[in-house]
């Protein structure tokens, strides 16, 4: 009757760990790339959130500008200044 041995060889250990820190550092990438894109939809947006905090009686019309146009540094700059003007509602 053959003996199998239920250790692993060396190189298994090798592989074995290399996959492990493949799979963590993907994850951390992924992770990473996530929360960046996360904060930069938040930046992207702040005339938006800013003109919703304040009750703009405009802001919809902000957020579709700042949507369509805050690529732009003028058309972000351009919303930003809406959002920060005093019609807002009582």
């Amino acid at each position: 009757m053959a003996s199998y041995s239920t250790r692993m060889h060396p190189v298994g250990w090798i592989i074995f760990a290399l996959c492990a820190l493949s799979v963590l550092w993907l994850a951390f990438y992924l992770t990473m790339h996530v929360a960046a894109l996360v904060f930069g939809a938040l930046i992207y947006f702040v005339p938006a959130i800013i003109a919703y905090g304040r009750s703009h009686r405009q802001r919809l019309a902000i957020l579709a500008l700042n949507a369509l146009t805050g690529w732009t540094f003028l058309g972000w700059i351009g919303s930003l200044v809406w959002a920060c003007t005093s019609d807002v509602e009582p």
